[in-house]
């Protein structure tokens, strides 16, 4: 018996990973191969990912009505962003007289954490902007644009600012880009191009008008508002590019004859029709009499009486 209980004890020291079971002891078999890494990994994440909600828990409610304990704390990613970015709105939209300097400090922070984010430099520019910084607004906004090259919103907030600082001709090919973009804009940069009073000249040159669509829907837009100068401006400007077609050249000449404007009503219209109907307006006031062309629509081409 000694001598059993000798050799076990000679082995555990010499040897611990090798210890065999005896018929006098309960038997230990250790563990061996390679670790289950993947495992490990798994386990150390959440047990990370549980230790870091239960701190930010604790110090979101160590940190409740303290805006500077809260942004220390988000530096470390203890407090959440989005309620950081809240606080700010809360400083403009709550305060009669909001601090600008803070609530842009509080951007700048957010915008550290998370530089790739579009919106983030817009914030930050719209503050810029209203403390008088305008460069440093405008490269902002530029860098904003840069990131979400093709996110209308985006580059709404740098063609805005252009519009407002009266820089109409550099915010044109951003309001372009975004009516190549998305036609759901199309009421929102229609707006600002009535505010702008500019020429379709101008428009076009500057790039605001860079598909036929975009012309056409602009032309559709001021007929509706009723705008008959700027209609016609924009349709001349339309016709000489060949940007018409029978809806929309229909639709324009009947809100001519509406205002009894039927001598420009008959000229756009022939001047439309081109080599379609030779003779219209000189020799004959007929357009289409042999209905040899499709019908178009517009009050000045002939129509095929309908069968009873």
């Amino acid at each position: 018996m000694q001598r059993i209980l000798y050799d076990q004890t000679y082995r555990r020291q010499e040897h611990k990973w090798q210890v065999r079971p005896c018929k006098h002891e309960p038997a230990f078999v250790p563990v061996r191969g390679p670790i289950d890494i993947d495992r490990a990994v798994r386990l150390l994440f959440g047990l990370s990912l549980t230790v870091i909600t239960a701190t930010q828990l604790t110090a979101g409610k160590f940190a409740r009505g303290d805006e500077s304990a809260q942004r220390r704390l988000a530096k470390f990613y203890l407090y959440d962003d989005a309620s950081l970015y809240q606080n700010a709105l809360n400083h403009l939209i709550s305060e009669k007289k909001p601090d600008l300097t803070t609530v842009n400090s509080i951007y700048l922070e957010l915008l550290r954490r998370d530089p790739a984010l579009p919106d983030r430099w817009c914030d930050v520019g719209e503050t810029l902007a209203s403390i008088g910084q305008m460069d440093r607004a405008e490269r902002s906004f530029k860098r904003a644009t840069q990131l979400g090259a093709n996110v209308p919103q985006i580059l709404r907030e740098l063609a805005d600012f252009y519009a407002k600082a009266g820089r109409y001709g550099e915010s044109l090919p951003y309001f372009g880009r975004i009516l190549t973009l998305l036609s759901e804009y199309d009421s929102i940069v229609f707006d600002y191009f009535d505010e702008m009073k500019l020429s379709a000249q101008d428009l076009g040159e500057g790039g605001a008008l860079p598909t036929l669509r975009a012309a056409n829907a602009y032309l559709r837009h001021l007929l509706s508002a009723g705008n008959t100068s700027a209609a016609k401006d924009l349709w001349n400007w339309i016709a000489v590019r060949a940007y018409a077609d029978d809806s929309v050249a229909a639709s324009y000449v009947d809100f001519l004859l509406e205002r009894g404007l039927k001598d420009d009503a008959l000229n756009a219209w022939a001047a439309y029709t081109g080599k379609r109907n030779q003779g219209y307006s000189k020799s004959t006031f007929i357009y289409n009499g042999g209905f040899e062309l499709k019908p178009s629509g517009s009050r000045l081409a002939s129509k095929c009486p309908s069968s009873r």
